[in-house]
Formats: structure tokens, C-alpha cells, sequence
């Protein structure tokens, strides 16, 4: 066997696996339709390339069937390699006519070639006198039929090179190799043709030039999926650059907004106190202030002046970071300790420790008690002074995790939707004074200590604060916290126990 039909066989295989790689990245990942439309091109030039090959090693019936394969599969790969050339141009928009009438050109080929219409019932062989060894092809020739037929084909080859040209032309660089490559497929028609029609005794040299088309159109679209890829990298770069800008932009305008929130909410909760001892003080200077004022007055300063104490404490809590200092705490007599809001408005306080809670807890007592203050003057204010105040200390469980769950009970006028979805943002107050920062120290407290806060609370209903807090051991160490959301959907499903045991405060 001659070893150019061992090379042709080579081509096909490789052309297979090309086309197999460009239409699964075209018609799979989407690539684009001029990957998926070359891979088929490459699948034709195997089919065109095995069928030429077959023709010199093979004789008899199956003849027939290697000439309607190489004349539909040629005819095909000059309609796909116009439309991808189309493609390439920028040209492929407003072209669908006439691409429906090559490819059904194409249709009409093929099936008059199915029906043996195009080619003369005599056999002729095809000789090819070469150093490494004669080559037979034997074929039958074109009927008049076939030659009017395929007539149109030279036209489509010559509006293909022109786009081809034109496309390169344009980009200047990038297609000139497939346009190239496109050339030596010409010439390679122009050579079978003749060889055919005139029985030169040369080589059929389409199946190579088809493989030297197919790598190089392979190469080229592969450099041009890189350079979109490297052109997209590109832009997704610049648009992360540019998204980083306009963050950092908002977060420089959200820090300025905060500072200038926070300062108009010091400056209003300071400037109360201030006024307050400033005249205080005035009063006092006076040498007819008769003693009983003198000491009414001195209450006022001491008064105030705890006031702001607690606004600076407030404010240093929100915006340091927190170091827990963990010690075995009895829950029961934290709450006890911090009812002191509740207790000098006069509330009726009830208390309660179910069975089992009363255990110590490992937290720190100095934060929780902050914490459980700010819930219980919050739920004062929602009562205005009167109604009655629940505490319930309870086991509870979170995602595995034991603890115990405290629920501040109020009676109180309660949140609508939104005011609960904003209750623990710093700053957020629907009170006249106030600095909005209690809920939001009582979150960041609760979540230092691993723990969630809840809030079940409806317009006219009241108002249940949970905070619930994990067992740990005694020599977990305390860590910074770091502010995180509560959990989600839980408010609304737990409700604290109807009957617990303890007692009434």
C-alpha cells in the first residue's frame, strides 16, 4: 500500500478528533455557532478524505457509495467554510436567504448524488505512477448532469475566498493563515478537477489540503477564543476595579453618614444633661438657695451626670471589640440584678427558673447583666411605666447546641414589621430621646457570647426578647466578638413555657 494512503488515513483521524473537540465546545459549552459549524466541517473533511482514500484500495459495488460520500461531503464543506468565512467578516447578519440557498443547494446535491444521477454507469481507473508506489483510483466520471449541476460550485469557491480576503484584510492579522490555508484548498480543487476530468496522472490532493484547512482554521479559532477570553478577563477586571471603586465610595459616604448620625445623636443626648447641670449650677451660686434646693439641685447634677456616663459607656461597648470574661454565673440572680429599671418605675415583676436552669452558666456577668438591663428598660418604656414584666429562664437547644434561653416578657404596645426587622441596628430608636443603642449592644453581648438574640413582637401585642446562650466549659476562652446576624425564622416557633417554676419578684 502506498504510503499516502496511510497519511490520508492519519488526516482523518485527526480531523475526527478535532471536529469531535470544536462541536462539543460549540454545541455543549456554547461557545459559539462558528465552533460548532467548523466542527462539522471537520467531521466532513474525514468523511471526504476516508471516502477519496477507500476509492484506491477498494474496488466494486462499494464505489458508488465513496463518490456520493465525496461529492455530498465536498459540496457541504464549501457551504459551511462560506457561512463561517460570513462569520468572520462581521457579514453573517442579513445573509440568511441566501445561506438557506446554498445549504439547500447542498440538499440537492446530495440527493441526486443518493440516486446515482450525476455520474456515468461506466467504471474508469484512475492511475498514478509515483516513487513510493502506484496509486489506482477507481471512480466513475461526471454525467452531463453532474457537470451542470456542480457548475455553481465554482461560484460559491470564489464568493468563499473573496469573504475570506476581505475578512483578513480587515482584521490584519489573526485570519490571514486560515485565508492562506483556504488558498492551498482551492488550488487542491483546481487540481482533482482536472485530474478528474482531463485524467492527469497526479495525486487527489483535496484530502490533504482539507487537513491543512481544517488545523489551520482550528489554531485560528482557538487564538480567537483566547483573545475573547483574555479580552473578557479584562473587562471582569476593570468592572472589579470599578465595583471596588464605587464600595469603598459608599463605605467612605456609610462611615460619613454614621459619624455624622452619631454626632447629632450625642450631641442631642449630651446637650440635655449639660443643660440640665449648666442651670443646676447656676442655682447653686446663688447665696439664697435654701439647703433643701441645694440638695434637690446637687441630685439633678449627680443624675445627669450618671446619665451621660451611661450614653459613653454605651457608645464604648457598641465600638470595642469584646473579650468575655467567663465565670459560673446563676442565671437566676443575674436577672434578679438587673430589674433596677423595672423596679424604680414600679413594675410588677414576675421571675421565673424552670427546673433544670437554675445550674450555673459560664458567661460573662458583668456584659449579660448590661445586656439584660437594656431589655428590661426597653420593655419599661413599651409599658410606659406600668403593666407587668415576665422573665423566664429555660433549657433550650440551637442546631445540637444546649443552653438556656431567657425571654423578656412585656406588655408593652409592641412592633409592627418593620420597627422589629430594625430593632437591633445601632442607632434605630422610634423614642423622641434615646440613642438607639440598646438592642444593638444587646445583640452584639449575646452574639459574643456564641449566642442569638430574638424578637417576637406584634403591633398591640407585645413584646418577647430571647436571648438564648450555649453551654460552654468553664476554660473556653473568651474571644473577640464580631458582629453576624441573628438566625433566621425563629422568633415566630418558640414560645416560652407556660409553667415554670420560681418566684415572684
Amino acid at each position: 500500500m502506498n504510503p499516502i494512503v496511510g497519511v490520508s488515513f492519519a488526516w482523518v483521524v485527526v480531523e475526527v478528533a478535532i471536529g469531535t473537540w470544536f462541536v462539543l465546545l460549540g454545541g455543549v459549552r456554547r461557545a459559539g455557532a462558528e465552533m460548532l459549524m467548523f466542527g462539522l466541517l471537520a467531521w466532513l473533511s474525514a468523511l471526504y478524505g476516508a471516502s477519496t482514500t477507500l476509492q484506491s484500495v477498494t474496488h466494486g459495488s462499494l464505489i458508488a457509495l465513496w463518490e456520493f460520500f465525496r461529492t455530498a461531503s465536498g459540496t457541504m464543506i464549501i457551504a459551511l467554510a462560506f457561512d463561517i468565512a460570513l462569520r468572520f467578516s462581521g457579514r453573517r447578519v442579513g445573509t440568511d436567504r441566501v445561506l438557506t440557498a446554498v445549504y439547500g443547494y447542498c440538499l440537492l446535491v446530495t440527493v441526486l448524488a443518493a440516486g446515482h444521477w450525476l455520474f456515468e454507469p461506466v467504471r474508469i481507473i484512475h492511475a498514478v505512477s509515483m516513487p513510493l508506489g502506484a496509486l489506482h483510483y477507481e471512480e466513475a466520471p461526471l454525467n452531463t448532469v453532474g457537470k451542470v449541476v456542480l457548475a455553481p460550485v465554482s461560484a460559491l469557491l470564489i464568493a468563499t475566498t473573496y469573504v475570506f480576503v476581505e475578512s483578513a484584510w480587515r482584521a490584519r492579522r489573526g485570519q490571514w493563515g486560515m485565508t492562506v490555508a483556504w488558498f492551498c484548498y482551492i488550488a487542491a480543487v483546481v487540481n482533482d478537477a482536472l485530474a478528474g476530468i482531463a485524467h492527469w496522472g497526479v495525486p487527489y490532493l483535496l484530502e490533504h489540503a482539507g487537513f491543512v484547512f481544517v488545523f489551520t482554521g482550528s489554531y485560528t479559532l482557538l487564538a480567537q477564543m483566547t483573545e475573547r477570553l483574555r479580552s473578557s478577563r479584562a473587562d471582569l477586571l476593570r468592572t472589579e476595579e470599578t465595583l471596588r471603586s464605587v464600595r469603598n465610595t459608599l463605605a467612605e459616604k456609610e462611615h460619613l453618614a454614621a459619624v455624622g448620625e452619631l454626632s447629632a445623636i450625642v450631641a442631642h443626648e449630651i446637650r440635655n444633661p449639660l443643660s440640665a447641670i449648666s442651670n443646676a449650677v447656676s442655682t447653686l451660686r446663688r447665696s439664697e438657695v435654701a439647703p433643701a434646693s441645694k440638695v434637690l439641685l446637687l441630685d439633678i447634677v449627680n443624675e445627669e451626670c450618671d446619665r451621660m456616663n451611661r450614653i459613653v459607656t454605651d457608645l464604648l461597648t457598641l465600638a470595642r471589640p469584646i473579650n468575655l470574661q467567663r465565670q459560673a454565673t446563676d442565671l437566676g440572680e443575674l436577672v434578679l440584678r438587673s430589674l433596677g429599671p423595672a423596679r424604680r418605675e414600679g413594675t410588677e415583676i414576675d421571675v421565673r427558673v424552670v427546673p433544670g436552669a437554675e445550674r450555673p452558666l459560664y458567661v460573662d456577668s458583668h456584659l449579660l447583666r448590661q445586656a439584660l438591663e437594656n431589655v428590661v428598660d426597653n420593655a419599661v418604656q413599651a409599658m410606659g411605666g406600668g403593666g407587668s414584666l415576665t422573665i423566664v429562664v429555660t433549657l433550650s437547644s440551637r442546631d445540637g447546641t444546649e443552653g438556656r434561653e431567657i425571654s423578656v416578657i412585656d406588655a408593652g404596645e409592641g412592633m409592627n414589621t418593620e420597627v422589629r426587622a430594625n430593632a437591633r441596628k445601632a442607632f434605630f430608636t422610634t423614642r423622641e430621646s434615646g440613642t438607639g443603642l440598646g438592642l444593638a449592644i444587646v445583640d452584639r453581648i449575646v452574639t459574643a457570647h456564641q449566642g442569638v438574640v430574638e424578637i417576637d413582637s406584634r403591633k398591640g401585642e407585645g413584646t418577647t426578647v430571647k436571648m438564648f446562650l450555649p453551654e460552654v466549659r468553664a476554660s473556653d476562652p473568651g474571644e473577640a466578638a464580631t458582629i453576624r446576624p441573628a438566625a433566621p425564622g425563629l422568633a415566630e416557633s418558640i414560645r416560652p413555657p407556660g409553667v415554670a417554676a420560681g418566684v415572684k419578684r
